[in-house]
């Protein structure tokens, strides 16, 4: 049998960092893996240096002090990885003994998916962490187990679905593991955004192939560590909005879900169904409001914008957008606001809205007073806006909705109030 240094790795773990402290307790989890072929890069960079505490030969370091940390390192390591099989794991983290053989399992039995996340568990000493990184009331939930010989508090990933992923506090950044090829085709890491750069390739992932949680502990975390590489409010804004639409998109093509644009003009985005009613019209938000042909969960994202004035009934057309789109599904609203002079200057426009009116389908404090609305929504996003220079210039404001269909299903992340 050929020794461990002479075969090609089938897993390449790889770790940068300016900061080493916390490598020896990595190397330790990784030493005591069921699955013996590994290889394992270490990228210093800014003057860090480290020599591990025994002589293997499946550990590589990698020294370069002109590389920046962050993006810069994790692009230059990926690019002299040997196994098919990549496993991102950050400093002073540690894997569970079976971890490495758990997402080779996974990915083998998976060929469709470009990579696999989450698997984190804390120890009982940590569970003051949970609240600040997985708090319950986001939808985060977990169980204490028994594994490594003691007893872990281990952490549910929340699904997949387009929502989750596109927001970077619902979709964990570690542990990842994912295939060479498909990090290849996707072109990498990005070099537009260091802070969200995790994301942005969890996201790209996603739009590629799909991803789907480990869906079991495989990754002790480090309390205070955060897993969310984007760490204020308006980073992780503009994430989601940058990736929410092409997640869906990709999202209704693997399920084989509709994606309708029912706007104003004629151009339909790329990527959105043509669909058309009954009488061989184009399918508009008027028309869903007076029902429509589509079935039952069918739909995956419904793209509104400057569409809703021009509804009569907003019950009716709530209740039906609710009704066509699957679980998760997700209804994005681009709407002038009453708050300005767009809601009233359109001679098309028959009704109004502000922030205000969405909460009727997204609180149950407001909906009970209106019995006849039975759609139960999420609301991702709910802020005014000018979309450019020119509308704030002329004083039309518009009001971003992004909603989330409620039904049976598993929970999406975020504060639900209905």
């Amino acid at each position: 049998m050929a020794s461990i240094s002479a075969q090609r790795p089938v897993l390449s773990v790889v770790t940068t960092t300016d900061r080493p402290a916390g490598l020896d307790l990595s190397l330790r989890s990784l030493l005591c893996q069921t699955q013996r072929n590994w290889e394992w890069i270490v990228s210093l960079s800014g003057g860090a240096r480290w020599r591990p505490a025994v002589s293997d030969p499946r550990i590589r370091l990698v020294i370069d002090d002109r590389v920046a940390p962050g993006v810069a390192s994790q692009r230059m390591t990926c690019a002299v990885v040997l196994g098919d099989l990549v496993v991102e794991l950050d400093v002073g983290h540690e894997l569970l003994p079976d971890a490495l053989e758990t997402i080779q399992s996974r990915l083998d039995a998976r060929p469709d998916l470009a990579m696999v996340v989450g698997g984190s568990c804390l120890r009982m000493a940590d569970a003051d962490w949970l609240s600040v990184r997985y708090d319950p009331a986001l939808g985060w939930s977990s169980d204490t187990v028994e594994l490594a010989g003691g007893e872990l508090i281990a952490i549910t990933d929340l699904p997949a679905t387009p929502h989750n992923v596109s927001h970077p506090r619902y979709v964990p950044d570690h542990v990842l593991a994912y295939r060479r090829s498909a990090y290849e085709e996707i072109g990498g890491y990005s070099t537009t955004s260091a802070s969200t750069a995790r994301h942005d390739l969890v996201c790209r992932m996603y739009q590629h192939a799909g991803i789907e949680p480990i869906g079991r502990p495989v990754y002790l975390e480090a309390p205070g560590d955060g897993a969310v590489s984007a760490d204020n409010d308006a980073e992780v804004l503009t994430s989601y909005q940058r990736h929410l639409e092409p997640n869906a998109l990709a999202w209704c093509e693997r399920n084989r879900l509709a994606a309708i644009d029912i706007g104003v003009t004629e151009d339909r985005p790329e990527g959105y169904s043509p669909l058309t009613g009954e009488d061989g019209t184009r399918v508009t938000a008027a028309s869903l409001a007076d029902g429509s042909a589509l079935p039952p969960d069918s739909v995956g994202l419904i793209r509104a914008y400057d569409a809703l004035p021009r509804v009569r009934d907003k019950v009716a057309f709530f209740n039906e957008a609710y009704r066509v789109l699957a679980h998760g599904g997700v209804l994005m609203t681009l709407t002038p606001s009453s708050d300005g002079r767009g809601a009233f200057q359109d001679p098309a426009h028959v009704t109004y809205y502000n922030e205000n009116s969405f909460w009727y389908f997204t609180d149950n404090d407001l909906r009970r007073f209106v019995p006849q609305i039975e759609c139960r929504f999420l609301a991702a996003e709910l802020f005014t806006l000018y979309p450019s220079e020119w509308h704030e210039a002329h004083h039309i404001s518009y009001v971003r909705a992004t909603l989330v269909a409620l039904k049976d299903g598993p929970r999406q992340g975020g504060r639900v109030a209905i």
